[in-house]
């Protein structure tokens, strides 16, 4: 069974890190299988608003989304494949320079002649 950190967080009202929560999980519950987020970047993950939605024009099955992340940064360009994204959404927006749990490091890119500034 997965459970969300934050709503554990919230219902019980403890604050500790995610880890000492999972390892508390572990000791008294069930095992978590919790990765370690040691290699996560966080500082280049944020909550974007879709405020524009086009099609790629070279790829049918790719989007444009325009991102606004807020006053601080300038409105992003990213291509993306996902179908269930619509206009007015607040999606996750990796920038350049965030890691992924995978290991992926998210780079500006060029996705069918159109430049993509992170993803979704």
């Amino acid at each position: 069974m997965k459970l969300s950190y934050y709503w554990l967080k919230d219902l019980s009202g403890i604050k500790i890190s995610p880890e000492k929560m999972a390892e508390i999980l572990d000791l008294h519950l069930a095992e978590t299988g919790v990765k370690k987020l040691s290699n996560l970047n966080l500082e280049n993950i944020f909550v974007g608003e879709i405020i524009d939605l086009k099609p790629h024009p070279q790829a049918d099955k790719l989007k444009i989304a325009i991102l606004d992340l807020g006053k601080k940064y300038k409105k992003l360009n990213i291509v993306c494949g996902a179908t269930n994204i619509a206009l007015g959404q607040k999606v996750p927006v990796a920038l350049p320079g965030a890691k992924l749990s995978t290991g992926l490091e998210i780079k500006k890119t060029i996705i069918r002649g159109t430049e993509s500034e992170g993803m979704l």
